[in-house]
């Protein structure tokens, strides 16, 4: 662990720093072990934390994942993801997010995920998960959307909602129409799949949800996909 790190984490929990001199090891102790560098890989996401500080450190236990968590849809994937927070894999501030900022549901098999924003209310991001009866598969789909959700900001900048309409077939023709810089919006959607692969691998992610390599493939794929549908070469 390097010093700026260990700096960087202590301010976002709002720790005061340990004095010198220490070891990295007692810089590693100092912190609560869910930090790690793929939590605090953007502003939005170190954001959150600090948030979730301000706020008690709130414990989401059964009770508030009851009271708090919504999914609608698939009354078996809903089970699914509120035991998987329960287990404690994903970290408390995330958690604390997810059951507080985000609105599940469960769609048909052809979208396997999304993380799109929500149009107002107490809900910032909707997580749209594919209804598979692959219970691994769907967990680890709506933890990679649970990662977006984190590592985003908010409220949604402009370019991100540019991005959304990118994937879809009159979003292309839209976004290009607007003069959009479409490079800059794949760079961007390259970094943010992968990004979010490491992050919801960390929570107990697996297969193609947490392969940082195979999801950065999704935006060319997206286009590639689009631009046949118009016709495109």
């Amino acid at each position: 662990m390097t010093r700026e790190w260990y700096d960087q984490g202590c301010a976002v929990l709002r720790l005061p720093p340990l004095r010198d001199p220490y070891s990295p090891a007692q810089r590693r102790a100092h912190l609560p072990a869910w930090l790690t560098p793929a939590h605090m890989a953007t502003t939005a996401s170190r954001d959150k934390i600090t948030a979730w500080v301000d706020a008690g450190s709130p414990v989401t236990d059964a009770a508030a994942i009851a009271r708090r968590f919504l999914c609608q849809g698939s009354v078996w994937a809903a089970s699914l993801f509120k035991n998987h927070l329960l287990g404690g894999q994903v970290p408390p501030p995330a958690s604390w997010y997810v059951i507080e900022r985000t609105a599940t549901l469960t769609v048909g098999r052809e979208c396997k995920g999304q993380c799109i924003p929500s149009p107002s209310g107490r809900f910032r991001r909707i997580l749209q998960v594919d209804d598979s009866d692959d219970a691994a598969d769907v967990l680890s789909v709506w933890l990679h959307e649970c990662a977006h959700a984190v590592l985003l900001p908010e409220p949604v900048p402009l370019d991100e909602l540019e991005e959304v309409a990118y994937y879809g077939v009159l979003g292309v023709v839209a976004a290009e129409a607007a003069g959009a810089d479409m490079q800059a919006i794949h760079r961007r959607a390259v970094l943010d799949e992968s990004q979010a692969a490491r992050l919801a691998r960390e929570w107990g992610a697996i297969g193609f949800a947490a392969d940082p390599e195979f999801t950065a493939e999704g935006p060319a794929l997206a286009e590639a996909r689009a631009r046949a549908a118009l016709g495109e070469p």
